[in-house]
Formats: C-alpha cells, structure tokens, sequence
C-alpha cells in the first residue's frame, strides 16, 4: 500500500485534497513514524532521515495500531486545511482498531468543538477510549462540555469513569482526583445518579456489573465476581437505602468497551468520594457509616477510603469531638503510617 492509498482509501480523503497537500501529508506522516518509532521500548532509535524510517512509513500506518495516536498529534500541530474532517476521519478509522489504543481523543475532541462542533453527540462512544496521550487541559475542558451537553446521564457518567481511569493510567492522579470532585458536586447530574454511582463504587459493585458486562458470553470461565475489585463494604446496616440503578447500568454496559484495555477500577478518587458520600448524609447517618470502619484490619484498597472518613471527621467538631477522637485514634493505629 502507498501512502496515498492509506488516506485515499483508508481515511477516505479526496485524491484532490491528496494532490494539493502531499507534501505535508507525507511530512506529518514520516514525523509521526518518526515519533512513534522512538517511542517504543526496547527498539533502537533512529533519525529521522534514516532509511529504516523513510520507507516504513506506510507499513507502520496500515497497521492500524498505536503509530495512528501519533499522527493524529502531528495533524493537530499542523497547518492543513479541513483539519477536523481528517481527524474526525482518523479517529473513527482508529476507533475500529483494537490495536489503536491510547488514542488522544480528548485533543480531537477538544479541537473539534472550537468550532462549535457537537462530536460528542455524533460520537459519544468515543468517550470511553483508553486515552493516556491527550493534554492536561483536554481532559478538563472535555468533562466540562459533557457535563454541560444534551448526552444521557449514563453516556455522562461513562464518560467520567473513563475519563478518570484513563488519568489514572496516565499517572495522572491529581487531575483525576479533581475532576471527581467536579462531577459529584455537578448540578448537571441529578443528585440520586450521582448518590447511587458514589454508593455503588464504595462497596465495590459498579465494577463487578462492568466485569459482569464484559464476561458475560464468556463460558469456560462464568462471572463470579471480580477478585481484583471485591466489595468492601456493605451498606450500612442503619442506612435504608433504595436505588434505581437503571442509569448505573447503562454506564457499566458502556464502560464494558473499555474493558479490554485497562483495568477497570477506581483507587484514589476513592477519597473524594467518600467525603461526598459523608457529606451527602445526615449527622447519625454518617456515624453509622464510619462505626462499620472502626476495628477493622484494612489493606490498601481500603486506605483512600480511610483518608476520606478521616478528612471529614477533621470538618466535624463541637458535640462530636468525642466520637471525633475516638475514630480519628482508631483509624490512624490501624495503618499508621499507610494512611
């Protein structure tokens, strides 16, 4: 295949547009080979002009695998017109491939609706995409428009999960733990989602039903819960809580595409969460919450959890400084230095 074929017939451009901008067309591309190259482990490193490179251009690019995540960030750095039509092309064409992984679609994205596009709409499956490339900032601004858009509230709630898990992944964890917080104190999402997906995370569900989607035409080795994501805890048993877990659902089948890609699961945001979820309860509520933590020996998927409880006892005072410093003393000998 030449190069000309793979956007002609891959991508689906115009052989004129392919005519009037081959020259940048094969620069970005020996630039994203270039890039993409060098970025693999384990492989020697090459220049830029080097034979290896300059005549294995369209060899890397027809395989459809991660070298696609690089030569859509040169496209984005470039100066070619209709720029958002060849992106838009590029990310559906990568989408397709299960080797396309990491893709920075929150760029595309973010580039996309400067003009006023509604991408998120026309692709909203895009937004649970393994995504370790895109800027900082992408991941903000993307949320934001989600949040602020006509999608379903499950599409939304997929979105954030995927969104944190991809920053997670990107080491990242700081920005994650930030957008948590945006999207649990959000006025865009009725406040009984939000409750349920907080609930749901806590003792450890919402993932089990993703795993459950995803393993469930599997028949040699049937669901039986996750082992890398057990409950943690159970509702408090003072607690009568009734959800309707329609719109949860819906997020777990979305989040089933993501699957093979990542590990699905939530550790540090797990903090934020639980503050929320306290926050969200009335004073004896909580209390009772927290007395179901007391005396218990915890490991590090616990932890987050514990900083949460602590970082609210912390808020509390007054009346409660008792049971304040009974707990605050009871977590903090438990894992000492852990926590």
């Amino acid at each position: 295949m030449k190069l000309a074929e793979f956007f002609v017939e891959e991508l689906g451009i115009s052989e004129e547009y392919w005519t009037d901008n081959k020259q940048e067309l094969e620069e970005i591309s020996g630039d994203a080979v270039h890039r993409y190259v060098n970025y693999l482990p384990g492989l020697r490193k090459y220049d830029r002009d080097s034979f290896e490179i300059t005549m294995g251009i369209t060899d890397r690019l027809e395989r459809k695998d991660e070298c696609l995540a690089f030569l859509s960030k040169e496209i984005l750095k470039s100066e070619l017109p209709d720029k958002a039509e060849i992106l838009e092309r590029l990310t559906a064409l990568a989408f397709k491939s299960p080797e396309a992984y990491n893709y920075p679609v929150m760029d595309v994205l973010d580039y996309m609706s400067r003009g006023g596009g509604t991408v998120e709409m026309e692709h909203p499956e895009w937004l649970v995409w393994k995504d370790t490339f895109s800027e900082p900032k992408s991941y903000v601004k993307t949320l934001e428009r989600i949040l602020e858009s006509l999608l379903s509230d499950s599409r939304k709630t997929a979105a954030f999960i995927g969104i944190a898990i991809s920053l997670r992944d990107r080491k990242r964890e700081d920005l994650s733990r930030k957008l948590t917080t945006r999207f649990f104190e959000s006025g865009e999402i009725p406040y009984a989602i939000r409750e349920e997906l907080a609930w749901s995370i806590i003792t450890g569900e919402f993932f089990e039903k993703v795993h459950a989607r995803y393993y469930k035409d599997t028949v040699l080795m049937p669901f039986k819960g996750s082992s890398s994501n057990p409950p943690i805890i159970d509702f408090p048993k003072d607690l009568e809580l009734e959800f309707d877990m329609d719109v949860i659902l819906e997020a777990a089948e979305y989040l089933e595409e993501m699957m093979y890609q990542t590990q699905m699961k939530l550790t540090v945001e797990m903090e934020e969460i639980t503050e929320w979820v306290l926050g969200s309860l009335e004073r004896e509520e909580a209390k009772s919450f927290i007395r179901d933590w007391l005396g218990k020996k915890y490991d590090y998927r616990d932890f987050p959890v514990v900083r949460g409880i602590i970082g609210t006892l912390k808020d509390w005072g007054g009346t409660e400084a008792g049971f304040v410093k009974e707990a605050i003393d009871d977590l903090k000998n438990a894992n000492r230095y852990q926590v």
